[in-house]
């Protein structure tokens, strides 16, 4: 993931990669990379529980989100290059984490646990759970809306099924369905985008408007090639 604009004052850019740890990479004017920083969230081992998601606060580019299946979440001061909190997020493994637009305490995660959870940097005592999915199946992916930070949309693992939530009324959510699998999804403004694989293997790229429904699906781009997020 590439830095938000306000990342750096230099001429070289910032970016970001996660697996078994997070890494910050410096790319200078001349396109040549160089590793910034390794960042570990168990102090007391080399090793870490893989990372399965992160994300960059737009609003403060000093901090990075990462999400791991150990069931924690940390936020990273860039700055100081270490943990600025690490808490227990949720009750599974951790699959996905999401700053609010617009905002640098408000962030989201889904879960393994199938729910998908609100949380302020301020008071992280408690969070609000805003959905939990039908069976408890596992939640793989949550995305806020860029330009109205009132919806989240989430998606289920092996699932067609896409869900809207209006964070000003928990439990009232919006399901919106595609007869193939979804991977990964992206909102913004009244557009829902989300890449989605069907079982021969070819991959659509749809717009979904979430005003007013039935929703209606255009197809903007087929690949015989995985991809697996979209940005």
């Amino acid at each position: 993931m590439w830095s938000p604009a306000s990342a750096t004052n230099t001429n070289d850019d910032l970016l970001a990669t996660s697996g078994d740890y997070l890494r910050v990479w410096n790319i200078n004017s001349d396109d040549q990379g160089s590793m910034k920083a390794l960042l570990n969230n168990n102090k007391h081992t080399e090793y870490c529980a893989p990372l399965t998601a992160f994300d960059w606060n737009e609003t403060d580019p000093s901090m990075i989100g990462t999400c791991s299946i150990d069931t924690t979440v940390t936020i990273w001061d860039l700055e100081a290059m270490a943990p600025k909190t690490q808490l227990i997020a949720h009750d599974k493994e951790v699959y996905d984490v999401s700053f609010a637009p617009n905002d640098t305490h408000i962030f989201s995660t889904a879960g393994a646990d199938g729910s998908v959870r609100l949380f302020d940097l301020r008071s992280l005592e408690h969070s609000t759970i805003l959905y939990e999915s039908k069976a408890l199946s596992p939640l793989l992916r949550v995305a806020w809306n860029k330009q109205d930070p009132n919806y989240l949309a989430c998606l289920s693992t092996d699932s067609n099924k896409i869900v809207v939530l209006d964070i000003r009324y928990v439990c009232w959510d919006i399901y919106m369905c595609v007869r193939v699998r979804v991977l990964d999804i992206y909102v913004y403004t009244d557009i829902l985008l989300f890449i989605v694989v069907c079982k021969c293997g070819v991959i659509y790229l749809h717009l979904i408007s979430l005003y007013p429904p039935p929703h209606t699906h255009t197809l903007l781009y087929i690949d015989h090639h995985p991809l697996l997020c979209v940005n």
